[in-house]
């Protein structure tokens, strides 16, 4: 998808090491994928070892399909970044603006989700002069901060004195998923070196997909909370789906 290519891209603009870009790669492509080519269907699935690729409609427990190792998957990517074919030019070119927004995202949440105890306590106080709940002024406001150098070296400041209290006393925050040292390390890599990749392509070429009997199959497998659902659920959906004898 375009989120996750413009994602990817930005990964490797950052020049981080190979293994953290392998990582990386492999907690954003989950699940199947179907496409139809001109000589059949063409399924993958992602697993811990890689991506298993076959001809079919199904791939997930076929032994005999192709493995591409994530690290093979991260390096192709690399190489199609450098010949342009990767991302369109404007995924690329807009890249930079998308880490601002998201980061301004993760920021207002993270204001959002501190406690009472926090908020009395007087953390994020930078963050919280901004903060006027209204969602679309306050990203923009917080947007605006991290653009400017001395303004997000001040939130990071602040972001390190609350992470390192919050591992202390997880009261500060009323959830957990925007951890503070989550988004610390998210605001610090605003200010990694970048490496620019440009590209001619305007669009991606279109490639009808399809949904594999494995994104099918997969929901129904976790099954129910009974014990042995997910068991049973299966084994219902691929008697279903087996050819039968004749």
């Amino acid at each position: 998808t375009e989120d996750a290519r413009t994602k990817i891209a930005l990964e490797f603009m950052k020049q981080k090491p190979f293994s953290e870009l392998t990582a990386f790669v492999k907690q954003t492509y989950h699940d199947g994928y179907g496409l139809k080519t001109e000589s059949g269907n063409l399924s993958s699935w992602a697993a811990e070892d890689g991506l298993h690729i076959t001809m079919g409609t199904s791939v997930r427990y076929d032994r005999t399909a192709q493995i591409l190792s994530w690290e093979d998957a991260t390096a192709r990517i690399g190489e199609l970044l450098e010949q342009g074919r990767f991302a369109t030019n404007v995924e690329l070119t807009e890249a930079p603006g998308y880490e601002l927004e998201q980061a301004a995202n993760s920021l207002w949440y993270l204001c959002g989700d501190m406690s009472a105890e926090a908020r009395e306590q007087g953390w994020l106080p930078t963050l919280r002069d901004n903060y006027t709940g209204a969602y679309l002024d306050t990203r923009e406001s917080l947007q605006k901060l991290l653009e400017d150098r001395e303004s997000r070296q001040i939130i990071i400041s602040e972001l390190e004195a609350f992470a390192s209290a919050w591992e202390q006393d997880r009261s500060l925050m009323r959830y957990r998923y925007y951890r503070p040292d989550r988004v610390l390390r998210e605001v610090k890599e605003l200010s990694l070196p970048r490496r620019e990749y440009a590209s001619d392509m305007r669009e991606i070429p279109s490639v009808p997909a399809f949904i594999t009997e494995d994104e099918i199959a997969a929901p129904l497998s976790r099954g129910g909370s009974y014990e042995g659902g997910a068991g049973r659920i299966y084994s219902f959906w691929m008697q279903e789906h087996t050819p039968k004898e004749k």
